[in-house]
């Protein structure tokens, strides 16, 4: 699965389990609470982009984004930046 739509996934989960948190899915899924974190801070991208993520223009697929490609958008310094970078990778 996309690392974006697990961090939807994990998010939804998490909304509706009061219980659950990232330290929880961590040991579920066998990986570390820093994975999970670093997953769910996909979800800081963007509405734009998320909502690209999920309708990539044609021919491209949510797997023509990897996951370092769109933690490098996370890390832009503001949002203009992070849809300039989107931008140019969606062609």
């Amino acid at each position: 699965m996309h690392p974006f739509l697990l961090a939807q996934l994990w998010r939804q989960q998490m909304e509706h389990d009061a219980k659950l948190n990232k330290a929880r899915i961590a040991a579920r899924e066998g990986i570390s609470r820093a994975r999970v974190t670093q997953v769910m801070n996909l979800l800081q991208l963007p509405a734009e982009i998320q909502a690209g993520l999920l309708t990539p223009p044609a021919p491209l697929e949510i797997h023509s984004f990897s996951e370092r490609s769109l933690r490098v958008l996370v890390s832009c310094e503001n949002e203009e930046s992070q849809m300039s970078r989107w931008r140019k990778q969606i062609g």
